[in-house]
């Protein structure tokens, strides 16, 4: 099974990959905004999007599932 489809229905666009990515290497909403070139609280919504998406209730459940399935490092 491909590990986008254990996600639940909806696979993650780039942006929701790339803000989990960030900040599950230790980034705050605030760095990762700035790297991205967004407002916080679009990453907010960004993050909170991933995590309804994979069905966790935040966005530290969402972190560490993508962990557990090889989607962030």
């Amino acid at each position: 099974m491909n590990k986008m489809n254990e996600l639940g229905a909806s696979a993650l666009s780039q942006h929701e990959m790339d803000c989990l990515r960030l900040l599950a290497d230790g980034r705050d909403t605030t760095l990762i905004a700035a790297q991205l070139g967004r407002s916080v609280g679009e990453i907010e919504q960004t993050l909170d999007q991933a995590a309804m998406q994979m069905g966790v209730s935040s966005r530290l459940h969402a972190v560490i599932k993508a962990m557990r399935l090889g989607l962030v490092g």
